[in-house]
């Protein structure tokens, strides 16, 4: 009896010891992966107010995300994004580290406005290749929440309206040509959008 208590209080204090580690280790790996996010977004350059890895949910969130595409030609009608907020969810790390292949169950747009300029025309640039090797990106999901989209020429408004829109499915097998949207497979959608 005394040697069942024993065990149990030491089999107790190594499982509090563990999860302990865990939880801390999990810490600084997630501060260590939201140092190399906001790093990332200073490169394309994105401006987001906060920045959230969670590596036990395999989680990335980013608060209040705004981005304008630099232009010469139209300094004041550019390509403009601002999002209230933006979650990616589930993130293979396994895919990611051994096999290259980029797996995220859901990303999400929640409310925000997206300003397209068509008159734009940027010159083709050579891009540049990464440092990681990625072979392709499947996501499960990616659902845009009340996103008021404004699609225009120059000053010239064309279409603007807020959309609610969910992709299911969607895959890239070929990560050199992310910009191209004839590229990617989509199993199934379904919007809504309000003018």
């Amino acid at each position: 009896m005394h040697f069942q208590k024993h065990f149990l209080r030491i089999f107790f204090l190594t499982l509090v010891g563990v999860a302990l580690l865990i939880g801390i280790a999990s810490h600084f790996f997630s501060k260590y992966a939201e140092d190399k996010v906001r790093n990332v977004l200073a490169s394309i350059p994105i401006s987001v107010s906060t920045v959230s890895v969670n590596i036990l949910t395999r989680s990335i969130e980013l608060s209040s995300v705004d981005w304008t595409q630099p232009n010469d030609s139209l300094p004041q009608f550019p390509h403009h994004l601002f999002l209230n907020n933006l979650r990616v969810e589930g993130i293979s790390v396994y895919q990611l580290l051994a096999k290259k292949k980029v797996r995220i169950h859901k990303i999400v747009f929640d409310i925000g406005e997206f300003q397209f300029n068509t008159g734009l025309k940027k010159p083709k640039s050579k891009a540049k290749k990464s440092s990681i090797e990625l072979k392709d990106l499947t996501i499960d999901r990616l659902v845009l929440k009340d996103i008021y989209i404004k699609v225009f020429n120059d000053s010239l408004d064309q279409y603007e309206g807020v959309v609610s829109l969910s992709l299911e499915n969607i895959v890239l097998a070929d990560l050199d040509s992310i910009r191209e949207l004839t590229s990617y497979q989509v199993k199934s959608f379904d919007a809504l959008v309000t003018h």
